[in-house]
């Protein structure tokens, strides 16, 4: 009887933390990691946010982009429902259905920002976000 309690909860356990918790799979310590208050509700996929590993600071991507008057950050995390690990050893970004894409490295925040811009509006979902943005930040 206690045997099968430990194996279920075992499984509990594996079940929340890989099937659950994106957090895990992100492993981003909580000084470096940017939290978006915007959600994808009913976008018919796992999760409502993306999550955007990178090598740059949170100061770097207060850079405004190009020639709006938007930061890299806000873009990203307003306009395209991404959290951010900052300071990370490795860059990617994990879309709303959980795949993981792995990106190559920049020297500019800018440059990535362009980058992952790139990368979901060719997501069926995320090229419509890009239009949206598009239209309102022409």
């Amino acid at each position: 009887m206690i045997k099968q309690l430990i194996i279920l909860n075992i499984i509990f356990l594996l079940f929340c933390n890989f099937g659950c918790n994106k957090t895990f799979t992100e492993n981003c310590m909580t000084d470096r990691y940017y939290s978006s208050s915007f959600h994808k509700y009913n976008n018919g996929y796992r999760y409502t946010q993306r999550e955007i590993s990178t090598n740059f600071s949170e100061e770097d991507f207060n850079q405004l982009f190009k020639e709006s008057n938007l930061s890299c950050k806000e873009i990203l995390t307003k306009y395209f429902y991404c959290n951010i690990c900052f300071n990370s050893a490795q860059e990617h970004i994990i879309s709303y259905n959980g795949n993981k894409i792995l990106l190559e490295s920049t020297n500019s925040v800018i440059d990535f920002t362009e980058n992952i811009l790139s990368i979901i509006a060719n997501m069926e979902t995320g090229a419509l976000e890009y239009d949206d943005f598009n239209n309102i930040n022409p």
